[in-house]
Formats: structure tokens, C-alpha cells, sequence
């Protein structure tokens, strides 16, 4: 892990215009913040400062939470040639290794990779800070479904152009 990876890139922001391929890998928001919460300071403080860009952010449960759907939005709702989209659980199926063969025009080894059962905790703050943002954590969750539909119906474009 290099240092501009660990200080700026990991949880960039915002979509950052270069010539390189890039990979956003996204999760669920209450799994994610669970991440994140359960390892405290040091990561939920961090989390904050990078995704704000701001070393003086006000640190809150809810101030993650809702740059966390910032974040997701920068990445996902414009459409760029140069970044790939997946959520954190296509890591663990086969099928990753040819989206990820073809996107980085390369041959990947390691993968797919061992899924280790993550932990989510929730006391009854966080319960009400996720239906505060019931819709907004929905919208992001449906985007898998979305995305599951255009990759089966691809699937059936391409099956009926061989046969």
C-alpha cells in the first residue's frame, strides 16, 4: 500500500479525471458503516476526513453516513469509460475474474477471493440514523438489483448473437 493510496485515493470523495483504470468497489451502507464504526477512531475519523476532504470535519455518525452516499453518488451517476463499478460481494464470485481480465486488459490470479463473514452491529442509534436515510440507503441497495438485471439481460444478447 503506497502512501498516496492510504492518505488520498482510498475512499477519494470524488471521481478524480485521469487516464488510468479505476475500480469502485461498494457495499451496502449500514454494512459498511458497521465496518467502520466497529473499528473506531482511527478508521470512522479518518473515513470522515478523506470522504470530506476536510481535516476540520465534524465528526458524527451521521456526518459518515451521509458522505458515504455522497461518495457512492460522485462515483456511480455519471457513467466513465475508465472506472468499473462492483459491489464488495462480486469479489467473491467467479465471475469477477473476467469483468476484472477485461477491464484492466490483464490476467489476474487470486481471485476470486475467500469470503469471510463480517460482523454488523447495530444499537438503536444507528437503527434510527438508517431509517432517517431509509431512502437514500435503499436507492444505493437497488442499484445491485439494477445492475443484476442489465448483466442478465446482456447475458441473453449475447447467448441469441452466438446462437
Amino acid at each position: 500500500m503506497t502512501k498516496i493510496w492510504q492518505n488520498i485515493l482510498c475512499h477519494c470523495p470524488k471521481y478524480i479525471d485521469c487516464d488510468i483504470p479505476i475500480i469502485y468497489i461498494y457495499n451496502n451502507p449500514i454494512t459498511s458503516f458497521s465496518s467502520m464504526k466497529r473499528r473506531n477512531k482511527g478508521i470512522w475519523d479518518t473515513n470522515q476526513r478523506k470522504l470530506s476532504n476536510n481535516n476540520n470535519t465534524h465528526l458524527s455518525d451521521e456526518n459518515l453516513l451521509n458522505l458515504m452516499i455522497k461518495q457512492f453518488h460522485n462515483w456511480t451517476d455519471i457513467k466513465r469509460d475508465n472506472v468499473l463499478i462492483i459491489k464488495s460481494d462480486e469479489l467473491f464470485k467467479d465471475e469477477i475474474v473476467n469483468k476484472l481480465d477485461t477491464f484492466l486488459n490483464t490476467t489476474l490470479k487470486h481471485f476470486p477471493i475467500k469470503y469471510v463473514k463480517t460482523k454488523t452491529e447495530l444499537n438503536k442509534e444507528d437503527i434510527e440514523l438508517f431509517e432517517k436515510y431509509k431512502d437514500e440507503i435503499d436507492t444505493i441497495n437497488e442499484k445491485d438489483k439494477d445492475k443484476d438485471k442489465i448483466d442478465k439481460d446482456k447475458d441473453k444478447i449475447e447467448k441469441a448473437e452466438i446462437n
